[in-house]
């Protein structure tokens, strides 16, 4: 019989004042079945996969033009890789971090941009013929930096498993993340939002 318990969430251990919003955990362990005449054996049984994402509120720098939208995003990919022994599990960088901006970014984004930026646009009728629609400069790029609360980023993020110490008692033991997406999203006059998502992998 499966239990539930059921917690208040302005409790859970790593709100804090880090202005976490949501966190969402997963795991799986990675198991191969083979069938046999006695029905299906376990061929192979090794660490444990999961995912971690988070969400959090993400203040305005002084200097940060409040005026229009704007999003900041980064993807980072992983090849996975399990040794021999089935135990043993390897998450190897794939490329860099591959990113983009569109409209009014805070100053703790920065970014290497490629090439030059062009116009989107994000027009909708659905709310009436005198709904607002945005025309905005999006630049494609790569090597985001977010230098901002509560989670600073890097391009060394690509290339290495990220150490988060306030996430440590909600974590398996001798878990290690890698990042896989980062995203800063501003719809004035609201606060504006930050999301991260993690694979990770334990014994």
């Amino acid at each position: 019989m499966v239990t539930c318990v059921c917690h208040i969430a302005a409790d859970f251990p790593i709100s804090g004042d880090l202005g976490i919003i949501s966190v969402t955990l997963r795991t799986n362990r990675n198991i191969t079945l083979v069938e046999t005449n006695c029905g299906s054996q376990i061929a192979l049984s090794g660490p444990s996969r999961g995912d971690l994402s988070m969400t959090a509120y993400a203040p305005l720098l002084g200097s940060d033009d409040t005026t229009c939208p704007g999003t900041a995003n980064a993807s980072f990919n992983w090849d996975e890789r399990l040794e021999c022994d089935g135990i043993t599990r390897h998450f190897i960088p794939r490329t860099g971090a591959i990113a983009n901006t569109e409209g009014n970014v805070t100053g703790y984004v920065r970014m290497t941009p490629i090439g030059s930026s062009y116009k989107s646009v994000n027009a909708s009728a659905g709310g009436g013929p005198q709904t607002p629609y945005l025309y905005t400069d999006h630049q494609d790029g790569h090597s985001l930096i977010y230098s901002g609360p509560p989670l600073t980023i890097d391009s060394g993020d690509g290339r290495n498993p990220k150490s988060i110490p306030f996430l440590t008692n909600i974590l398996p033991p001798g878990s290690k993340l890698y990042l896989t997406s980062f995203n800063w999203s501003y719809t004035p006059p609201n606060i504006p939002n930050v999301s991260y998502s993690f694979l990770f992998a334990y014994d």
